[in-house]
């Protein structure tokens, strides 16, 4: 006998968690996008998964956010091959978590980049910004995390300061009412500080 449905009807986590109260044994094949994970169950047990040249728990890792694709369950086909040996609620909150991890790490990845394009954009517009009038000392572009993305060269007169600046900029700003400010001039005797949002 096959089950038949749709992970948009199920939910994957449901779905993998199918064969477990019932102690079914059969096969899980779920198809999403041209790719076809096979998940192998005895007794309600998950005990093989396969997606590609990828075994064991990996697959869960790769396949525990699919959202849109078919599955068939089909009782009474086994396999000799064991690649999972782990209970199948503690399998899956770890697949979760991981799949979370590599999001993060990945979120972290593409920021850098970000970062690293914005820098050599920004560059040479703020070294050109501060050379263009002695009055100018100095130049950056500050993200609301208060990391430098990119600056001009900092004066020797400011190099104790500017982290302090920094520091408060990115305080003022996370705090102010009703979001960041479009425009603040701020003078204290000795320096002028302009802060623009670069939206």
């Amino acid at each position: 006998m096959a089950l038949k449905g749709t992970l948009s009807d199920l939910g994957l986590v449901t779905l993998l968690q199918f064969p477990n109260p019932g102690r079914r044994s059969g096969l899980l094949s779920i198809v999403v996008n041209n790719k076809q994970a096979d998940l192998y169950y005895l007794d309600g047990n998950l005990v093989h998964a396969k997606l590609g040249d990828l075994t064991g728990q990996q697959v869960l890792v790769e396949i525990v956010d699919w959202k849109d694709g078919v599955f068939t369950f089909e009782t009474g086909i086994t396999t000799d091959e064991v690649s999972i040996e782990k209970d199948l609620h503690r399998l899956i909150m770890w697949a979760l978590k991981e799949r979370d991890d590599i999001r993060k790490a990945q979120a972290e990845t593409d920021q850098n980049a970000l970062q690293s394009t914005d820098r050599h954009v920004f560059e040479k517009t703020l070294q050109d910004f501060v050379a263009s009038s002695p009055s100018n000392l100095w130049a950056s572009v500050i993200d609301t995390n208060g990391v430098i993305i990119a600056c001009s060269e900092v004066p020797s007169d400011l190099s104790e300061i500017a982290p302090v600046i920094v520091k408060s900029v990115t305080a003022f700003v996370n705090s102010y009412p009703g979001g960041a400010p479009e425009r603040v001039i701020v003078e204290d005797g000795e320096r002028t500080l302009g802060l623009m949002s670069l939206d």
